[in-house]
């Protein structure tokens, strides 16, 4: 079947994080991906677990530039943003008793389990980051510091704060905890789970945890713009990704492509692997399974 939507994450994907913390984007990548946007054949859509507003400046940052009728996937899809109209279509915020657990409940249980080893970050609707101070960690300023240069995020678009608490926040879009050294998901995961069972909570970074609500997924994300906006079979879509944010959307779609250095499941959903770094591999799919 022809593919006529073309899907990618960011993180991983379109872009590599350098040993220095640089983003790196392959310019074939762009090239390809303008290419395919030129040639009106098919949809294009970013689905990553940043804010749309920080995904749409990387992508005018780094020379792309959706075509009108596109659509960006953001926060894991909590949000869905239409470019024509630069408004939000859909979005779906935290509970405000979730929002009280993390702060609270969750907080308590990473202070008691890794002390000073993590460092947890609130989205908001209103473009809000607000990092939680760490009461007792001596190691939080490092971890705080390395998370905000990883993130690179542009202060003329988002209100950066760190806060004891989440009440500069009206609602949550998202909650990140960044652990340093070792991590048993599963064992965090359903510990977390039995405290709010309300929750999502996804594997993005090494050793980081997503927390999202329940109902939230790339795939529902996708499934939406299907419903309301393109009418276009799941086997008609490519989608490239390379994490476990990125699995429902990958086992989805009717064609999925990945890099040979993710994680093994990962490419076990994949229908295609591509031996090359980030970046790299997405402009060697775009030109080796599409027609420009």
């Amino acid at each position: 079947m022809d593919i006529k939507w073309i899907i990618s994450d960011l993180d991983g994907t379109i872009m590599e994080h350098t040993e220095d913390n640089d983003r790196r984007v392959c310019p074939a990548t762009i090239e390809n991906l303008n290419k395919a946007s030129q040639s009106n054949k098919y949809k294009i859509t970013i689905a990553t677990g940043r804010h749309y507003l920080d995904a749409k400046k990387f992508l005018d940052t780094n020379g792309f530039k959706l075509p009108d009728e596109s659509y960006i996937i953001g926060s894991n899809g909590a949000q869905i943003y239409d470019c024509k109209t630069e408004q939000l279509i859909f979005k779906k915020t935290l509970s405000d008793a979730t929002k009280k657990n993390i702060e609270t409940k969750f907080r308590d249980y990473f202070e008691k389990n890794f002390n000073d080893r993590y460092v947890m970050l609130g989205y908001g609707d209103n473009n809000e980051m607000v990092y939680l101070k760490n009461p007792t960690g001596t190691n939080y300023k490092k971890l705080t510091d390395d998370l905000k240069e990883y993130e690179s995020v542009d202060t003329n678009i988002f209100t950066v704060m760190d806060k004891e608490d989440f009440k500069d926040i009206n609602k949550l879009y998202k909650a990140l905890v960044v652990v340093q050294g070792e991590l048993d998901y599963p064992k965090v995961i359903n510990d977390l789970k039995k405290i709010d069972s309300s929750i999502c909570i996804l594997k993005s970074l090494e050793g980081s945890l997503e927390i999202i609500p329940n109902d939230v997924d790339k795939r529902n994300a996708i499934e939406y713009l299907q419903n309301n906006f393109y009418k276009i079979d799941a086997n008609e879509i490519i989608a490239f990704g390379d994490s476990h944010n990125d699995l429902g959307m990958l086992s989805y779609v009717g064609t999925s492509v990945t890099r040979a250095s993710a994680d093994q499941k990962i490419q076990d959903a994949c229908t295609h692997v591509i031996d090359a770094p980030a970046s790299d591999f997405v402009a060697d799919g775009l030109e080796m399974l599409l027609e420009f």
